[in-house]
This record gives C-alpha cells, structure tokens and sequence, in this order.
C-alpha cells in the first residue's frame, strides 16, 4: 500500500506540472487569438465608420447640388464626389431599385 501512495505521488508531481503547462499554454493561446479578433472587428468598425461618413457626404454634396439625373453636369458632379473619397469605388443614381448611371458613366436600363 505504502508503494502505491509513493507511486501515486510520484505521477502526480510528474502529471500536475505537465498538466498546467499545456493549461497555461492554451490559455496564452488564446488569449493571444482573441486579442487578434478584437483588433480585426475594431479595424472593421473604423473602416465602416469611414465609409458611412463619407456616404453621408457624398448624399450632402450630390442633393445641395441638385444632382436628380444622368445628365453630363451631374455625371461630372458624381465623378467629382467618388474622386473626392479614399473609401467609394463610385457614386451612382438609382431610379425605382435600378442603377442608371454612376460615375463611371450611364447605364442605360438600369
């Protein structure tokens, strides 16, 4: 009996350290991938705050314009804004659910 305690306490001295390394060691891991997330979804959030706010510009200096069709003023009006943005790939006009024409030019039908 008195062999079994000491081999008993033997594995547990062996066991216990091995056992809270790979603890600790998957704690640290992801620890370290959950810091990554929270960067990843802080950067999505500052690069949509950026292109809602430049949206909202682009709606503010399309409509004091008066930019209501396709006409070349407007046309130019819409390049000059989607230019004018780091975020926008293009500024459009959109008449019942169908693009008309953007910045790139008109598109007929929609």
């Amino acid at each position: 009996m008195r062999r079994l305690a000491i081999a008993l306490v033997g594995i547990l001295a062996v066991a216990a350290p091995i056992a809270a390394s790979v603890y600790v060691s998957r704690e640290q891991s992801l620890d370290k991938y959950r810091d990554r997330a929270e960067r990843l979804a802080g950067e999505v959030l500052h690069r949509s705050d950026a292109i809602r706010s430049q949206m909202a510009v682009a709606f503010d200096t399309l409509e004091a314009a008066g930019t209501e069709s396709c006409s070349e003023p407007d046309l130019a009006q819409m390049r000059t804004v989607a230019l004018g943005s780091d975020r926008l790939a293009g500024v459009g006009y959109v008449r019942g659910n169908l693009l008309q024409c953007s910045s790139f030019g008109t598109h007929g039908a929609g």
